[in-house]
């Protein structure tokens, strides 16, 4: 039995509903993979029957085309789509297939990037040095406590930003001396994204946390003020989320009393945000103190610990 578009929608509705959802993120990945199956069927390419099964050949044609960019949205650049893509499209179609019972199993027709070098040892030594010896010094801003914070977590644990937005205070053991991880949440639908075993956290990132999260209890006071006023905005005044926004940021619904008003700080982080907001505060930090060793990217972490050790 082959399965057709509807088959796949009605997947992807049937993901989205489980308990916990879909990640902004990976609901994003299937909308598009979906958007060029329907742009697919548009051009002739698949057929205009939702309800026509989408056979092999059907599929490696579809593939082929989406590879070299002919399903693009109209919004996109044109030109062939990234390696990087052409896996997730592959890793969604076989998702929602498994999930409307017939899985496609199709393999990945593009080869996994290489691991990126690193300088695991080296480098992760030097941080933890540099990261005592930030300890000791005053906080420059909001920023500055919650990067060091992230940079401790990250090197004590190799979390990517999907597993660190998503660590609660409920995730630290007593004493802050080891954190559960919830593994790759923003890869995971559903059920099994409940956090692991303990990972130990060491005293460098211990003593950040300790001063990062006075700075988070005020930001979220300020959410829990905010939210007093507003209670038709839907968000949640009392979540126990770690890493949290330090700014006002995207507009929330539209208000009873007219109006998008927009949310305050303390709201939790997703992934992208976590990592975008971590990249600002190395930059804006670094461009301040030009002689002073500089802070890490997110991507600059995740090359130090994916590295093998004893690189460098």
């Amino acid at each position: 039995m082959h399965l057709g578009l509807r088959d796949l929608r009605r997947a992807h509705a049937a993901l989205a509903a489980r308990a916990g959802g879909l990640s902004p993120e990976r609901l994003r990945q299937y909308v598009a993979v979906l958007g060029e199956l329907e742009r697919a069927a548009a051009a002739g390419d698949l057929p205009a029957d939702p309800r026509a099964p989408l056979t092999t050949a059907l599929l490696d044609t579809f593939l082929e085309h989406a590879e070299a960019g002919r399903y693009r949205a109209a919004t996109t650049p044109a030109g062939p789509t990234s390696a990087s893509t052409n896996r997730v499209r592959i890793g969604c179609l076989n998702r929602l297939s498994e999930q409307a019972g017939h899985p496609y199993d199709l393999q990945h027709r593009t080869p996994a990037p290489p691991l990126k070098p690193g300088t695991s040892t080296r480098e992760a030594t030097a941080l933890r040095a540099y990261l005592r010896s930030q300890n000791r010094r005053p906080l420059l801003d909001d920023g500055h406590a919650r990067i060091l914070a992230a940079i401790g977590i990250c090197l004590d644990t190799g979390g990517r930003s999907g597993e660190l937005a998503a660590i609660r205070l409920a995730d630290f053991t007593p004493g802050l001396r080891a954190v559960r991880l919830r593994p790759n949440p923003q890869r995971l639908a559903g059920p099994g994204t409940g956090p692991g075993e303990p990972i130990g956290l060491s005293a460098p990132t211990r003593d950040a946390l300790a001063r990062y999260l006075p700075v988070r209890e005020r930001l979220v006071a300020a959410l829990r003020a905010w939210y007093a006023r507003q209670p038709d905005q839907g968000v949640d005044p009392h979540h126990d989320f770690l890493f949290v926004s330090l700014l006002p940021n995207h507009t929330g619904r539209p208000s009873v009393e007219g109006g998008t008003p927009r949310r305050p700080e303390g709201v939790p982080l997703q992934p992208q945000g976590l990592r975008r907001a971590l990249d600002r505060a190395a930059l804006r930090i670094n461009a301040g103190r030009p002689r002073a060793r500089p802070l890490p990217t997110m991507e600059q972490l995740r090359r130090i610990i994916d590295g093998p050790p004893g690189t460098g």
